[in-house]
């Protein structure tokens, strides 16, 4: 049984290498510029990253696009050409000076946000799927992601350390490179290997693919008592904080604080997925009440 899972994980791992490659790209590229900057032990490729990682986003979207709506090779390449276009943009309109690096990270930030959102949003139109259900299997998955990693970092990381105190010496820098490619690297694509494809938007799909996406959409237990008793009660201790923050702050330089801007994005983001978990837990409430009534 356990052989079977890590066999059918492994093959999905390796399937979203060919269903993402233009993400695999940019991925690969991300690991080799933090490559460069550990070795150099400096920051200053910090626009190249940025400008990877948004056309690592724009690469995810475009495929689910692709997949939602449209099944010609031609289309996918021209797909392809426009993120790399709008990559390439982007990298001209972020390169700034290192002193405003910070409203970059920002603008970066918000802009990677509002990507996962369209993301999460494409297999939801003219689909059964309805966006509270996209977003909770993309939730689902992600926190898979994170526990899987976390527990890959934290065996690797051990397993470099009996190396390093028992058989020879290793490098301090080997820590920083396992790390760039499994955060880097992996992670991502692991996270893409548990996306479904979704069924719908004029592309037919199989009784497979129903399945596979009726599964991967379903909410266990664990993740609604993880949102609602965990990041709500979290959001409002924030929201409460940044209130008494902007009170306090409110006579002195406040608009002009750097903290300011990411503090009210931050909460902006923790605020839509909160909203999102109330409208599905509503929504889904009103639907089951409706069937009980029928």
């Amino acid at each position: 049984m356990f052989v079977n899972k890590l066999k059918n994980q492994l093959l999905g791992f390796l399937s979203a290498v060919g269903r993402y490659p233009l993400v695999l790209i940019f991925l690969i590229a991300m690991v080799i510029v933090n490559i460069i900057s550990i070795q150099k032990g400096d920051d200053i490729y910090s626009d190249i990253l940025y400008t990877l990682m948004i056309g690592t986003s724009l690469s995810g979207v475009a495929q689910q696009n692709y997949e939602h709506f449209f099944s010609k090779m031609k289309e996918r390449i021209s797909l392809y050409v426009g993120i790399i276009l709008l990559t390439a943009s982007y990298y001209f309109a972020i390169h700034l000076p290192a002193s405003a690096m910070l409203e970059v990270e920002t603008k970066t930030s918000v802009l990677f946000f509002a990507l996962m959102m369209v993301f999460i949003s494409v297999p939801s139109i003219k689909s059964d799927v309805t966006f509270d259900k996209s977003f909770m299997a993309t939730v689902k998955v992600f926190f898979t992601t994170l526990l899987f990693t976390v527990v890959i970092a934290i065996g690797v990381n051990f397993v470099i350390f009996a190396v390093d105190h028992l058989l020879i010496s290793v490098n301090g820098k080997v820590y920083s490179h396992v790390f760039n490619i499994i955060l880097t690297l992996f992670a991502p694509l692991f996270f893409l290997s548990l996306i479904p494809k979704y069924v719908g938007g004029g592309v037919a799909g199989t009784e497979e693919q129903y399945v596979e996406m009726t599964k991967a959409t379903e909410v266990s237990k664990l993740f609604e008592v993880l949102l609602s008793y965990i990041m709500i009660p979290l959001a409002g201790i924030y929201t409460l904080i940044l209130v008494i923050y902007v009170l306090l702050s409110i006579r002195s330089e406040f608009w002009s604080d750097n903290l300011l801007e990411p503090m009210l994005v931050s909460y902006s983001i923790a605020i839509v997925v909160n909203d999102v978990n109330f409208y599905d837990r509503q929504y889904n409430g009103n639907v089951h009440l409706f069937i009980e009534l029928k």
